[in-house]
């Protein structure tokens, strides 16, 4: 099994798809913000 070397940077940036979820789910006013940050 080889190695996987995470960074700050790839962090940030699926923080960032993370955030962009939850702001179209507050925008559509969908429901689903409790849910994607308990996933």
């Amino acid at each position: 099994m080889k190695n996987v070397t995470v960074s700050n940077l790839s962090l940030v940036l699926a923080f960032a798809l993370v955030l962009v979820s939850i702001a179209i789910s507050a925008k559509e006013k969908l429901g689903l913000t409790k849910d994607i940050l308990l996933a």
